[in-house]
């Protein structure tokens, strides 16, 4: 993966991915797959500017030192459609990045679970709809500033067992997609956080059981899904490589395992992605 920054008309760019620039001055569009992430970093000694991607406002932050940074994600579902994003000051644009959006491939993997877990009673579909909209509202609540100073890092040392992406067939039916990563830990095994953050969420969900959801700022959340114990508590500061729960095997599962999911702007994306991102704004 080749980085770059680069002065362009007086803004700052420095994004991962790959990316060319013509003689013009002007650069290629930036490619993105399907649930990635994207750091973006742009100058601009407009202090109170804003960023839209696709016409909605997406959290950008200004350290202070005429600098936007900000993570831009892509659906797991993307409809593969080109977009830009454009740093503006009221109604006047002061820059524009575009992205190309390209095909990911991804595997099937097949599991048996207690069928009450596939086909949901009316009683549990209720359930599940309600937390699927709490949480929607919980992404849509992050804090505007980073509470990271580095770069994230995995949970846990650990054989990952099933990767971000593939396609799940439960009992013989197809039902649903991998967005996270499932990482090998018995029962008891201590999970630490993947960075520095808030906690916003400790408690039980019906499909991941035990989880915490931790808030890092910027539109970027980390969960941690069937734990056996939890360990910190809602509105908790955390910090880098606390531990925060221990392994389990609660809710939808087939065996003992972390599954390790994250959010950016609203959209589950692959965690090693947004590892690799924050590498550039950290590292480069």
């Amino acid at each position: 993966m080749k980085h770059l920054s680069s002065v362009i008309c007086g803004i700052v760019l420095l994004i991962s991915g790959e990316a060319t620039f013509a003689a013009d001055g002007k650069s290629d569009p930036m490619i993105i797959h399907p649930g990635e992430v994207r750091f973006l970093k742009i100058h601009s000694e407009v202090k109170n500017a804003k960023l839209f991607c696709r016409n909605q406002e997406v959290r950008a932050y200004n350290d202070g030192k005429n600098e936007y940074v900000a993570y831009i994600s892509e659906s797991y579902f993307s409809e593969l459609k080109p977009f830009e994003c454009l740093l503006k000051d009221g109604e006047k644009e002061l820059e524009k990045v575009s992205f190309k959006v390209e095909a990911k491939q991804y595997q099937i993997e097949t599991l048996k679970v207690p069928p009450r877990l596939v086909k949901l009673s009316a009683k549990d579909q209720i359930r599940v709809d309600a937390e699927t909209k709490m949480l929607k509202e919980l992404y849509e609540n992050s804090n505007a500033k980073p509470y990271f100073t580095e770069v994230f890092k995995q949970p846990l040392k650990s054989v990952i067992t099933s990767p971000y992406g593939i396609k799940r067939v439960f009992n013989g039916d197809t039902n649903g997609q991998h967005l996270g990563y499932d990482f090998r830990a018995g029962i008891g095994k201590k999970i630490s956080v993947s960075n520095t953050g808030k906690v916003v969420f400790a408690g039980e969900l019906f499909r991941s059981g035990n989880i915490v959801i931790v808030d890092h700022g910027l539109g970027i959340f980390t969960q941690y899904h069937h734990l056996s114990k939890i360990l910190v508590k809602k509105d908790q500061e955390v910090k880098q490589g606390q531990i925060i729960a221990l392994a389990g095997n609660t809710g939808r599962v087939s065996g003992p395992h972390l599954h390790w999911g994250v959010n950016v702007q609203g959209e589950a994306v692959d965690g090693f992605s947004l590892v690799q991102a924050s590498e550039s704004e950290f590292t480069h």
